[in-house]
């Protein structure tokens, strides 16, 4: 956002600088603030990646958005934010959703699932290979 309210000042000074001098190329200058602006932006497929990095494994969205905080783009601190709340909303969800499996379980399920003997396991799934 603070970069297109500079970007929309240097066209107002360029449109003042052109009255004041006919020789002026307006669009060349227009055309550079507007390079300049979007090379001091971070790009799209970055910030997707991160977005959905944040949202599909929560705990690196955080360190995506250390990565932008320190970065000197000018939108970094922006996808920064993005990136905690989706990493925060994820988590909540996430934890939302194991509250609701583990509630369908009964206690006797429970115990059941603690005395499982991973031995057996390991033998069912011998048998299994084997067919």
């Amino acid at each position: 956002m603070q970069s297109e309210d500079a970007v929309t000042r240097q066209l107002q000074e360029f449109q003042e600088l052109a009255k004041n001098n006919k020789g002026i190329d307006t669009t060349a200058l227009a055309l550079n603030a507007l390079a300049q602006a979007q090379a001091e932006e971070e790009d799209a497929k970055g910030k997707r990646k991160a977005y959905w990095i944040s949202i599909g494994i929560p705990p690196l969205g955080l360190l995506f958005a250390l990565y932008y905080v320190l970065s000197s783009k000018s939108d970094g601190k922006r996808v920064a934010l993005n990136c905690c709340i989706l990493t925060a909303v994820s988590l909540l969800i996430g934890w939302g959703i194991g509250a609701v499996v583990m509630s369908g379980f009964t206690p006797q399920q429970s115990a059941q699932i603690q005395n499982v003997n991973m031995n057996d396991v390991q033998g069912l799934k011998d048998i299994l290979n084997q067919q």
